[in-house]
């Protein structure tokens, strides 16, 4: 009976003097403990307030000492800086209750950032100049202080950012200042809006720093990074969730208080999304996103002894299972080759059909460019028969007139070869072939299309050979697609461009309408199946199939805005080495 009695009496007791308990809330001190206190006293006193049975400590902690703290349990909740916050809650656990509210701020995803300072007198004058110099950080940890100021070192550097010395100077962050002014580094960095604050505080001289890569307009402060969600308060895995709860709802009914200090939390919301955040870390391979796993794996293993001897013993039945999964892989292979056959056959089928309906838009230019050289050749006829009824011939205007019959029936054979190898169905084949000789028979077949519509076709054939491997047909078919498209989105009386150059290995060629131009969505969709901008006159397939086959000889096809006013549609294909 004395010990049921003891029993309750503890619990009773010892559930009272918890309830006593005041609650501890580790703020991180970036600023020093004074700081620290200062930024988080309304709060402070508004859950002194609203929880009156809990008393409310402020402990203001390094990063590494708030790590600490939570480890052991010896504070509750911690207010930190959002890349702290994502490590707690992989590391140990934490829950975010509630995020920080910044109404200097542009939104609540649009907080923290981080400013890379140097002497405005110094040596370095941009983010490239710090390779193989001295970074002064707070900590390595640092989020604001050091890690999103490695990302953007990280992007514009590349490799060489491994030759940023990293030199930690510790906390509060006016230390950064103190050693860059001491010439103990070359440059700094910050978290974003702290150097304008004490240039406002008579801190720090404004002139005698500036900020590298700067971004942020008038109403913002410099900084160089992009911009991340603002401070979070977390609850600890040891705080029951009744208390957890009623934390929450006092920080989400205290009053906005106005504020002056862009870095001063005014309020709290419920908490954003710190994807962001998750991003950097991503970006820079910090925990829990390392490269080096060995270690993790050796520790996981001696965790799970039992789990790993159970996986061998399944081991032998999963292996019987591969030969299964083995034949299977290998028949849906076969399917799928035989899908991939059909789906050649398809394109193939549509590229077809395409220059078909390209040769429908040209039909009303054929009958003039078939008709000009057949009427020349009546024309010579005629003449040399009565020149030979009148007996004025003579063999000198004899010889001159059939070789000009002769030009004009080859100029008519050359059109009609042109234009069946343009409508050729058979099968792709690659053969060694000279671009400008490709070009110039697309030109052949367009160029009655662009007279008639009042334009002027203007063919600048380079000097030199542009030899490549591929399909002559199929590639005369992107040509006359792209000059057809620059010929439609053309005014009457404009000019439509096409130029080759060598670049490296690839060879460019582009064709240049003088049109209105085209919007970012519309070039981005215009390679597209079935998208037009013609309306009924148009199957969408022109440029789909273009991109189809350029990028089946290995190049690529894009579009791009002209200078001044139109379109400029530009293809990429690999030399032919061999040539």
């Amino acid at each position: 009976m004395r010990v049921i009695v003891t029993f309750f009496a503890a619990l009773l007791f010892g559930g009272q003097a918890l309830a006593d308990t005041p609650l501890r809330i580790g703020v991180l001190s970036y600023r020093g403990a004074e700081v620290a206190r200062g930024d988080f006293r309304e709060t402070a006193r508004h859950l002194r307030g609203t929880l009156t049975a809990r008393g409310v400590e402020v402990v203001p902690l390094t990063l590494r000492e708030l790590d600490g703290a939570a480890r052991r349990a010896e504070v509750d909740f911690i207010f930190t800086n959002p890349g702290h916050s994502f490590q707690l809650v992989r590391r140990h656990g934490a829950s975010r209750l509630a995020t920080a509210r910044y109404p200097a701020r542009p939104g609540p995803q649009d907080v923290i950032g981080a400013a890379v300072v140097v002497r405005a007198e110094g040596p370095v004058r941009a983010l490239p100049d710090l390779v193989d110099r001295r970074l002064g950080v707070v900590d390595a940890a640092a989020f604001g202080g050091h890690l999103l100021a490695r990302k953007r070192l990280a992007e514009e550097l590349g490799a060489a950012v491994r030759r940023v010395e990293t030199v930690e100077l510790g906390f509060p962050q006016q230390s950064v200042l103190d050693a860059l002014r001491d010439g103990r580094v070359e440059a700094g960095v910050l978290r974003a809006c702290l150097l304008e604050a004490l240039v406002a505080e008579g801190a720090v001289d404004g002139a005698a720093f500036r900020v590298l890569g700067a971004r942020g307009g008038a109403d913002d402060c410099a900084r160089s990074t992009d911009l991340h969600p603002g401070w979070a308060m977390l609850t600890l895995p040891h705080v029951p969730t009744e208390t957890a709860t009623r934390v929450l709802a006092a920080l989400l009914s205290q009053p906005a208080r106005p504020v002056s200090d862009p870095l001063d939390p005014a309020g709290w919301l419920a908490p954003v999304s710190y994807a962001s955040v998750e991003e950097v870390y991503r970006a820079l391979e910090l925990y829990p996103f390392e490269r080096d796993l060995p270690g993790d794996i050796r520790a996981w293993l001696s965790e799970n002894v039992v789990w790993v001897a159970v996986a061998a013993i399944l081991l032998g039945a999963f292996l019987l299972h591969v030969v299964r999964v083995e034949y299977l892989v290998v028949r849906r292979t076969r399917e799928l080759e035989a899908a991939a056959a059909a789906r050649r056959a398809l394109e193939a089928e549509m590229a077809h059909a395409n220059r078909v309906s390209s040769m429908a838009t040209l039909a009303g230019s054929l009958a003039h460019d078939l008709n000009q050289p057949l009427a020349a050749i009546a024309s010579f006829a005629g003449g040399l028969r009565q020149r030979r009824r009148a007996g004025t011939d003579d063999a000198e205007t004899t010889d001159k007139v059939l070789a000009r019959i002769v030009e004009q029936a080859n100029r008519a054979a050359e059109f009609i070869r042109s234009m069946r190898a343009f409508l050729s169905r058979g099968e792709a084949a690659r053969a060694h072939l000279d671009l400008r000789d490709v070009a110039d028979d697309a030109v052949l077949l367009t160029q009655g299309l662009a007279r008639a519509a009042g334009l002027t076709l203007d063919w600048r054939r380079p000097a030199v050979p542009m030899p490549v491997m591929g399909d002559a047909p199929r590639l005369r078919q992107v040509f006359v697609a792209l000059i057809q498209n620059a010929i439609d989105a053309s005014p009457a009386g404009g000019v439509v461009t096409v130029g080759a150059t060598g670049e490296g290995q690839t060879w460019r060629v582009s064709v240049a309408d003088s049109g209105p131009g085209l919007d970012d969505e519309t070039r981005r969709r215009a390679t597209e199946a079935f998208f037009t901008t013609k309306g009924e006159k148009g199957l969408g397939l022109g440029l789909s199939t273009a991109l189809a086959i350029a990028e089946d000889h290995g190049g690529c096809l894009w579009l791009e805005p002209r200078a001044g006013a139109g379109t400029v549609a530009v293809m990429e294909l690999p030399m032919d080495a061999a040539e």
